[in-house]
C-alpha cells in the first residue's frame, strides 16, 4: 500500500484471537414437542415419530506444537550471549509524541525502563532529569495523545500484545489514571480530540466482525454515540477547527484508499478524493488552520505521492511533488505560514517545510540521516516534535523549529554504556536484479574492518510487505557485527519510498519476483571481499518471515540457515484466520482467498518445505491476532516429520511482536547460538551441538 498507510496498517489494523482449530458452539438441542393425549380408539393411530437426529460431533481442537526447551548443555551459553545483548537494550530509545501548549512538557514513549514501550512525561528545561512515568505497567501503550489545553492524556493499551486496545485517560502527573473503555473483545483505536477538549472520536469493534463503528465518546467518560458504522479498514486522521467535521481514511486495498470528510451531527459522508472511479491512495488528510481547506497525501496520475490542497469543494488549490521520494506524512500548525511534511526515501526520511497556501517547498531541516517521524505541534505551532534515529545513536525526541528549520534535542539521557557498543557503517547500494529494476540495500559494516576479512552475513528482511528498512539505530545489527558479522537489509521490490510502480512490483502473480530478488541479493553479496559466501544467514519477521521461508524452499543451496519470526507460512489458512482488516488490503498483494486458492497454494511457503535443507530457527507470539501461532505450527510440524534441524521458541506473553525484554534476551541468546552451532563458530560447549 502507499506509504504511510502501509506502516499505519502494522499499527492500527485490528486483531483476531487466535481461533485455528477451536471447535464449533456447540449445537442446540432439538426442542421436544409435547406429548399428544392418547388417542381414541375410533381415531387412527398418530403418526410415528422418528428420532431426533444426535447431535452434530464437535470438531476436535487442533493440537499445538510444542516448542523446544533449551537443554542445559546450552543454557549457560545462551545466558552468556544474552547478557552480550542486554547492553544493547540498555541503550533505550525515546519517542516524541506531543508538547503542551505552554512548551514546558513533553509527552513521550520510552522503553526506558527495559520492558515495552511506556508513556512519560519530561520536563524541557531539564532534559537530562528523570521523567515522570504514567500509568506504567508490564502491557504496552499503543499510543497517546494530549488534549489541547494540556493537562489530560488519552492514551490505549492492549493485553499481552493481543491488539483489542482499550482506552484511558490520564493526568499530567500521572496520580489520576481511569478506564474509559471496557469491552476486552473489541479494539479501540487512539482517538482523535476535539477543538474543545471535551469529545473524543474513535473508531471500535470486534476483530472478526466485518462492522466497524465510528463513535464520539464524552471524555469525562459515559457512552459512547455511535456516529457511523461501516466496513473495511477506516482510521480517522483529523478534527476541524470547529468541531464538526472529521476527516476518515478508508483503505480498500494495498493500492487503492478513499479520504473521506464525515459530519459529526449526522454522520454524512462524503468523498474527497480521488476522482470517482480512479484507482489510486488518497489518504492522511489534515485540514488546513482555518478549515476552509484540506491537505491530502495521493498519488492520483503521478508516479510517486505528493501533496495537494483541496478547498471546501474538493477542487484542487495547490499541489506539492517531491523531487525524489514521497510524502509520508503532512503536519499543520494552528498558526504560521508553514507546513510540515516528512519525504519517504526508502533508505531514510527528511523534514521539509512548506508554504502553506501555495505548497511551494521553503527549506529543507538539517537533522542527522535516518529514520525520522513526526508528532505534534506545540507552543501554538513555532516547534513540531520529532522523533529521529541515526546509525549510532538511538530513536529519540526532538523539536523543529518551524522558522529556523533547525531541531534540537528534547531529550538528553544518560545511556552508560552507549559509547562502549559496536559502531557500525552503513550506508545504501543499488543492485541489478533479474529484470531492469535495481535493489536497494542497506548495508551494516564494522567501521573497521580488517582487509581480507571475511564475515558471516545476515540478511534481513523486513515486514509490510509495503514498508522498508531504514537507515537507523539498529540493536539487533549493532549486536550481530559486535560479534564478527555484518548484517545486510534489502528493501526489494514491494518496499516503499521508491515510487509506485516499484511497490506495486510484487503484487498478485509477481510475488515471486520479490523472491527472486533474495536470490540477487545472494548472488552480490558472494562477490563482495567482506562477506563469506559460505555462511550468509536469511532472516524475516511477519512478511519477512514469508520471505525467509519462501528462500528457503525456492533457493535451498544459497542459504547456509534461516531464522523466521511469525512469518506467513500457507496463505489460505493465513486469510482465513488473520483479522478482517489485513485480509482487506491484501487482496491485491496476494489475491482473495475465495478464487485465487490455487496461486495461493504456489506462493505458500508450506508447498516447499520439503525442499528445505537449511536449519531454521522459528519464533512465535502465543497471542498474535495477525499471523496466528498456527501458521508456524504449520511449519515446525512439517519440518519435525522430516527430522530437518528446526528450533522453536513461542512466547506466550507476545503477540505480533517481540518487545518484552525478557522475551528479547531468550530470543537473542538461542538465535546467536543456534546460528554458531550450525555455522560451526568456536565457542560451544560440545554437550550443546546437535
Amino acid at each position: 500500500m502507499s506509504r504511510i498507510a502501509a506502516r499505519t496498517i502494522v499499527t492500527l489494523a485490528a486483531s483476531t484471537l487466535l481461533g485455528c482449530g477451536e471447535p464449533p458452539p456447540p449445537q442446540p438441542a432439538p426442542r421436544r414437542a409435547e406429548q399428544p393425549p392418547p388417542p381414541r380408539a375410533e381415531q387412527p393411530p398418530p403418526p410415528r415419530r422418528t428420532a431426533p437426529p444426535p447431535p452434530r460431533p464437535r470438531a476436535r481442537p487442533i493440537p499445538l506444537v510444542k516448542p523446544d526447551a533449551v537443554s542445559s548443555a546450552c543454557a549457560p551459553y545462551d545466558k552468556k550471549l544474552a547478557e552480550g545483548y542486554a547492553s544493547y537494550l540498555d541503550a533505550f530509545s525515546n519517542a516524541g509524541l506531543a508538547l503542551t501548549p505552554d512548551g514546558r512538557r513533553l509527552l513521550y514513549l520510552s522503553n526506558r525502563a527495559g520492558g515495552s514501550y511506556q508513556l512519560y512525561v519530561g520536563l524541557v528545561a531539564r532534559p537530562s532529569a528523570k521523567p515522570t512515568p504514567i500509568a506504567p505497567a508490564m502491557d504496552r501503550i499503543g499510543g497517546a495523545r494530549l488534549t489541547p489545553d494540556g493537562k489530560t492524556i488519552v492514551f490505549v493499551r492492549d493485553k499481552g500484545a493481543n491488539e483489542n486496545w482499550q482506552l484511558f485517560r490520564a493526568s499530567l502527573d500521572g496520580k489520576q489514571v481511569t478506564p474509559l473503555t471496557d469491552r476486552p473483545g473489541w479494539y479501540h483505536r487512539l482517538p482523535r480530540i476535539s477543538p474543545d477538549g471535551q469529545t473524543l472520536y474513535y473508531f471500535r469493534g470486534a476483530q472478526r466482525a466485518r462492522e466497524t463503528q465510528l463513535v464520539a465518546q464524552p471524555l469525562a467518560g459515559g457512552a459512547a454515540r455511535i456516529v457511523l458504522k461501516t466496513q473495511g479498514f477506516n482510521f480517522l486522521s483529523d478534527v476541524s477547527p470547529d468541531g464538526k467535521r472529521l476527516l476518515l481514511t478508508r483503505l480498500n486495498s494495498m493500492s487503492d484508499s478513499e479520504q473521506l470528510v464525515v459530519e459529526v451531527a449526522t454522520g454524512q459522508v462524503k468523498r474527497l478524493a480521488p476522482a470517482q472511479g480512479t484507482k489510486a491512495h488518497a489518504h492522511s488528510g489534515v485540514f488546513s488552520a482555518d478549515g476552509r481547506g484540506v491537505y491530502i497525501i495521493t498519488d492520483q496520475g503521478v508516479a510517486r505521492a505528493g501533496l495537494v490542497r483541496l478547498d471546501e469543494q474538493g477542487a484542487v488549490q495547490a499541489r506539492y511533488q517531491p523531487r525524489t521520494g514521497e510524502v509520508a506524512q503532512v503536519k499543520v500548525p494552528p498558526k504560521g505560514r508553514l507546513i510540515a511534511v516528512l519525504i519517504d526515501l526508502g533508505s531514510h526520511r527528511r523534514i521539509e517545510l512548506l508554504d502553506q497556501k501555495t505548497l511551494r517547498r521553503k527549506r529543507v531541516v538539517r537533522h542527522p540521516l535516518g529514520a525520522v517521524s513526526l508528532g505534534a505541534f506545540g507552543d501554538t505551532g513555532r516547534r513540531l516534535v520529532a522523533t529521529i534515529s541515526s546509525p549510532s545513536a538511538p530513536m529519540d525526541a526532538f523539536a523543529v523549529d518551524m522558522r529556523r528549520g533547525r531541531v534540537r534535542p528534547l531529550r538528553r539521557d544518560r545511556r552508560p554504556g552507549l559509547a562502549r557498543l559496536a559502531r557500525v557503517k552503513a550506508r545504501e547500494v543499488r543492485i541489478p536484479t533479474f529484470d531492469k529494476l535495481q535493489v536497494p540495500v542497506i548495508t551494516y559494516l564494522p567501521r573497521r574492518l580488517k582487509r581480507g576479512r571475511r564475515l558471516p552475513v545476515l540478511v534481513s528482511v523486513h515486514g509490510g510487505p509495503a514498508s522498508a528498512s531504514t537507515i537507523r539505530w539498529n540493536p539487533m545489527a549493532a549486536y550481530f557485527i559486535s560479534r564478527g558479522w555484518a548484517v545486510v537489509l534489502p528493501n526489494v521490490r514491494g518496499s516503499t519510498g521508491y515510487g509506485k510502480a516499484y511497490e506495486k512490483a510484487d503484487n498478485g502473480r509477481l510475488r515471486l519476483d520479490a523472491v527472486r530478488d533474495l536470490e540477487h541479493v545472494n548472488k552480490w553479496l558472494r562477490g563482495r571481499p567482506w562477506a563469506d559466501p559460505r555462511q550468509l544467514v536469511v532472516y524475516g519477521g511477519s512478511y519477512g518471515g514469508y520471505m525467509t521461508y519462501m528462500a528457503l524452499g525456492h533457493q535451498p543451496e544459497l542459504w547456509r540457515a534461516g531464522v523466521g519470526l511469525v512469518g506467513v507460512v500457507n496463505l489460505r489458512t493465513f486469510l482465513k484466520n488473520t483479522t478482517g482488516a489485513i485480509k482487506l488490503v491484501f487482496r491485491d498483494e496476494f489475491g482473495r482467498l475465495e478464487k485465487d486458492g490455487p496461486f495461493l497454494d504456489r506462493v505458500s511457503p508450506i508447498q516447499v518445505v520439503a525442499q528445505f535443507k537449511a536449519p531454521l530457527f522459528v519464533y512465535q507470539g502465543h497471542n498474535d491476532p495477525r499471523v496466528p501461532r498456527s501458521e508456524q505450527d504449520q511449519l515446525v510440524r512439517a519440518l519435525r516429520r522430516r527430522n530437518h534441524p528446526v528450533e522453536y521458541m513461542v512466547a506466550m506473553d507476545e503477540g505480533h511482536s517481540l518487545s518484552l525484554r525478557h522475551n528479547q534476551l531468550s530470543f537473542m541468546g538461542r538465535v546467536m547460538r543456534f546460528l554458531d552451532v550450525h555455522l560451526g563458530h568456536p565457542g560451544v560447549p560440545k554437550g550443546c551441538a546437535p
